[in-house]
């Protein structure tokens, strides 16, 4: 395939992605992958952002970058997908006819102008045509791994008059199909706080979830959960009871997990107030046990029923608190050093990037996040007024899991996508 064409038609664009933006190389990468640009040319200068919706949606909630080139004698438009990004429910006025050179996507149209009706799906690999009549409501989503680029003709007389109608794209974002839909997630500590709503959210959209927690049967809400998740009686900080967690899981049906969330977590008694200087080494060792070594044995525990999943994906529920760069600014001072709960954090931190370091070529993701500063028990401690809601926290955390890739194996994130430093 040739290099970009010298002539562009006109199309509203949100701005262009030059070297200097992070997204121009790995767009760069998949643009010669598709085979556009051989390796070793002139790099592409610049791309166009199209379709942002900035104030509703994350980048790879809703957009893609796109180029022009020559395919033969043919002016085409290049439309690159990063892994996972998506393109909410839109009617083309136009209709979609492009080819498919790298990657893959799922694709699901509507047969009406209207989201109560089910939508039909489609998984189009490389070398497929992504076929859309025109007035279809339809969306896709990015593989996960690979990315998605595809090209389709540029014909002047029908290209001027494309147009994209994302009316109602609030309302529409709702009925995006759920990436966890039909996966099996399991979340420990899911009786209360993040493990609940973690919990609540996906149930809701449409996960099978198994439930972690040191009392099963007194978990009132995860009883009224509906469908009802899967409940396993786990302390993490017991080797007895993780030790019978495989069994448990094979008991209960359970034959894979893709995502595990290890979100059970301690800080000691005083927390906030916890300074290293009057530290108690029984507390400390406590808070350890818990949050680093639970951590580990739980995640080991769950490799053999992940390895037979998709996703692979592991998240471990961490804190700013744990960042060693921010380890003199804002709360370090004001709460006398929160030295347990900060270093079991840190800790935890570097067993996710061992996990990710020695298992990534099996394709597993292992990420250390952080929920942010919450109204739970623990972030309320110590008369404390949390910013922010369990729905707010977890509501950010399921997009930036929806969105992980292997791009993102050993990386140290907030709930709002923003990658911390150690």
């Amino acid at each position: 395939m040739d290099g970009p064409a010298a002539k562009k038609p006109r199309m509203g664009v949100n701005g262009t992605v030059g070297p200097e933006d992070s997204r121009h190389t790995k767009a760069a990468v998949l643009f010669r992958a598709a085979g556009y640009a051989e390796a070793g040319t002139e790099a592409v200068r610049e791309f166009s952002e199209i379709h942002r919706q900035s104030e509703k949606c994350r980048w790879l909630e809703n957009g893609f970058l796109q180029q022009f080139v020559k395919v033969g004698e043919q002016a085409c438009r290049v439309c690159i997908y990063f892994p996972t990004q998506e393109l909410q429910p839109h009617i083309s006025i136009a209709g979609e006819d492009s080819l498919i050179t790298h990657g893959a996507v799922d694709l699901w149209t509507w047969s009406g102008d209207s989201a109560s009706a089910a939508p039909v799906h489609q998984r189009l690999l490389k070398g497929s045509r992504i076929v859309v009549p025109p007035g279809s409501v339809h969306c896709l989503r990015a593989d996960a791994r690979q990315g998605l680029v595809f090209h389709g003709l540029v014909e002047e007389d029908t290209f001027q008059k494309r147009s994209t109608d994302f009316q109602g794209l609030a309302d529409w974002l709702f009925w995006m199909p759920s990436r966890f839909a039909g996966r099996t997630v399991l979340v420990t500590g899911a009786n209360r706080g993040l493990g609940l709503g973690l919990a609540k959210a996906f149930t809701a959209l449409g996960a099978r979830v198994v439930a972690c927690c040191r009392a099963p049967a007194k978990a009132e809400e995860l009883l009224g959960l509906s469908p009802k998740p899967i409940l396993i009686e786990l302390d993490v900080a017991s080797d007895t009871s993780v030790a019978a967690l495989p069994e448990k899981l094979r008991d209960s049906g359970v034959c894979s997990l893709d995502y595990v969330i290890n979100n059970a977590g301690i800080a000691s008694p005083n927390h906030p107030y916890d300074p290293i200087l009057q530290a108690d080494p029984e507390v400390m060792k406590s808070v350890f046990n818990v949050n680093v070594i639970g951590t580990i044995m739980v995640t080991k525990a769950c490799l053999p029923l992940l390895e037979m999943a998709e996703s692979k994906c592991v998240v471990n529920l961490s804190s700013q608190l744990a960042s060693i760069e921010h380890c003199y600014g804002g709360l370090q001072g004001h709460f006398g050093g929160i030295c347990s709960y900060r270093i079991s954090r840190a800790a935890s931190n570097m067993a996710m990037r061992c996990f990710g370091g020695e298992l990534r070529e099996q394709g597993y993701v292992f990420i250390a996040m952080s929920p942010g500063h919450v109204d739970t028990d623990m972030g309320s401690s110590g008369g404390r007024k949390a910013p922010l809601t369990v729905e707010q926290s977890v509501a950010g955390m399921l997009s930036v899991i929806a969105h992980s890739s292997l791009e993102d194996n050993g990386k140290f994130l907030q709930y709002d996508g923003i990658e911390l430093p150690w």
